[in-house]
């Protein structure tokens, strides 16, 4: 259910020492500046939550199980969306 935390179970959590938070409980990277921190998951709050982090000086690894295409809007939006021209008289 949405706005539950589902944090996932991974072994050795409870020996960690450093600071687990759950993206609902974040408020701002600022504490993180020089801190190495990992971000399990890719969804919207992962990635603003990520830049936050780097823009507060934190050093930031993002963990997802598949891979993200990478686009410059400039590539993306300069480009036609059809391949093919289609003639006027139908």
């Amino acid at each position: 259910m949405s706005g539950n935390p589902k944090v996932p179970e991974i072994e050795g959590i409870k020996s960690f020492d450093g600071v687990i938070c759950h993206s609902s409980g974040f408020d701002s990277g600022k504490e993180f500046c020089g801190s190495k921190c990992v971000v399990v998951g890719s969804n919207n709050s992962a990635h603003d939550i990520c830049m936050d982090l780097w823009e507060h000086g934190a050093d930031v690894t993002m963990v997802q199980r598949s891979e993200t295409l990478v686009v410059r809007s400039e590539t993306f939006f300069s480009r036609s969306k059809y391949t093919q021209a289609v003639s006027d008289s139908g």
